[in-house]
């Protein structure tokens, strides 16, 4: 008798970060469609279509690829690879040398994973004091796709307001300056506004 390979689907839910990293990939490449389906397989089932019996891939759905992330509850704390992380979540308690981090991490095109080990820090640790960031970017890979499109949105949303708030706060202070000669007054209003901060929604 034949054995047929039964394949439990997969879903956004079984999809880390660094997974989704190279799915991005695959579909930027400029591969032929049928290669880059072949491709998508292997990385999301981490098996060698090659090979498979034709008749075996229509098992290999990757179909989930065009839903929707669902969005899930943040928690405070998580354990990625058996280390204990606390999240960061509220900027009111950024320290400058985050936000620095932060800023840096936008201008270069810094990949996903790095951005968030700026709000991961290992429990009862100070953000970039005693810790291999390099391992909070490593175990980062890890988090499941759902909990990292959640939290994109949510610090997107939370930083657009704080540096919203953060220019307003140093518009206020320079309006309340003693400022003798105006035009100066009025050029460093003008070099506020255009600061370069990036788009973050």
């Amino acid at each position: 008798t034949n054995t047929v390979n039964v394949v439990q689907a997969k879903t956004w839910d079984d999809i880390t970060l660094g997974t989704y990293m190279q799915i991005v990939d695959i579909l930027h490449s400029e591969k032929e469609d049928i290669d880059k389906t072949f491709d998508l397989v292997d990385c999301i089932y981490n098996i060698d279509s090659k090979e498979l019996p034709i008749q075996e891939l229509q098992h290999y759905s990757i179909s989930f690829i065009s839903e929707e992330m669902k969005n899930v509850e943040i928690k405070k704390e998580y354990i990625i690879n058996g280390r204990e992380y606390v999240l960061g979540s509220d900027l009111t308690i950024v320290s400058v040398a985050q936000f620095i981090d932060y800023n840096e991490y936008i201008k270069n095109g810094s990949k996903f994973n790095e951005i968030l080990s700026i709000f991961f820090i290992p429990k009862g640790m100070k953000y970039g004091d005693g810790y291999d960031i390099k391992q909070v970017q490593e175990d980062l890979l890890d988090l499941p796709m759902p909990i990292v499109k959640t939290l994109a949105f949510f610090f997107a949303i939370q930083l657009t307001l704080f540096v919203n708030l953060f220019l307003q706060s140093l518009r206020e202070d320079l309006t309340k300056m003693e400022v003798k000669d105006m035009e100066k007054k009025q050029e460093l209003i003008k070099i506020l506004e255009g600061l370069d901060f990036p788009n973050l929604v």
